[in-house]
């Protein structure tokens, strides 16, 4: 086949490769701009007791981005009145698998806690930043795969900028006036839930769908696993998460059931 230069075309591919360029730019400042703050006010083996537990979870985002990769052109190839159903059984389901893999922090911290004695007052930190998972999750897999297969990346790129300057305002206030190192290490999950509650309203505007309710529960149900873990006795906090998880399955069970009607239904299209 004969190549055809289209410089419009060019152009454009150079616009949205700018607008991600410096969204990825802006995504990274988000937490590096507390990482610095912690960096700058105490003592470098308290910084390197966060970046620890910020490692662990990052581990969990590598694979989570790469599959995010996949999902992209599956989604540039669906028919427009498709992507709405389909963002609201996807973001279903991976918020439920997202919210039980924090049940795998219990154990997880028991084993970290007898292999590395010295550092268990840093894996109490991975109380407050394994939550961050979730909405980096939804981010990565979700929000900004919709966004960019429906050519959006200028909002991506607003959102995350928006939310590094907010990070640099929060990072001045816990770190130099409060001089609070819990309170910056929560602020690195606020930040991030609050890009991903932006992000995803501009989103479910954009494809008409109801996403607040689901907002508002997904919250709730990380500040229980967050207060739990961090003011509970370990044994204590995996079931009163357990049970609020188990609530949650049940307010959701409707969304199941669209899930798995709707898969059964794929299944046989297919076939």
């Amino acid at each position: 086949s004969k190549f055809i230069f289209n410089i419009k075309e060019s152009f454009d591919n150079i616009r949205v490769g700018i607008n991600l360029m410096l969204s990825n730019i802006a995504s990274s400042l988000i937490i590096g701009i507390v990482r610095l703050g912690i960096q700058w006010n105490w003592n470098i083996e308290t910084f390197g007791k966060v970046s620890l537990t910020l490692s662990v979870s990052n581990l969990l985002m590598t694979f989570i981005n790469a599959i995010g990769l996949v999902v992209f052109p599956l989604l540039r190839r669906t028919k427009a009145e498709n992507l709405p159903k389909i963002y609201s059984n996807l973001r279903n389901v991976l918020m439920l698998i997202m919210f039980a893999i924090l049940l795998i922090y219990y154990p997880l911290k028991i084993v970290l806690d007898l292999w590395l004695p010295a550092y268990q007052d840093a894996l109490i930190f991975m109380t407050l930043i394994f939550p961050m998972s979730v909405y980096e999750g939804k981010m990565a897999l979700v929000i900004n795969t919709y966004l960019k297969a429906l050519r959006m990346e200028r909002d991506i790129l607003r959102v995350n900028a928006l939310v590094m300057l907010i990070s640099m305002g929060v990072t001045l206030v816990t770190t130099y006036l409060l001089n609070s190192l819990e309170l910056t290490v929560v602020s690195i999950v606020v930040l991030l839930a609050l890009r991903s509650i932006i992000a995803e309203l501009i989103l479910s505007k954009k494809l008409d769908v109801s996403v607040k309710k689901d907002i508002v529960l997904e919250f709730l149900l990380t500040l229980v696993f967050i207060s739990s873990s961090w003011y509970l006795p370990i044994g204590l906090a995996v079931i009163v998460y357990t049970i609020a998880y188990g609530l949650y399955l049940y307010l959701k069970h409707e969304d199941i059931k669209t899930y798995l009607a709707y898969f059964k239904a794929s299944k046989k299209t297919s076939n």
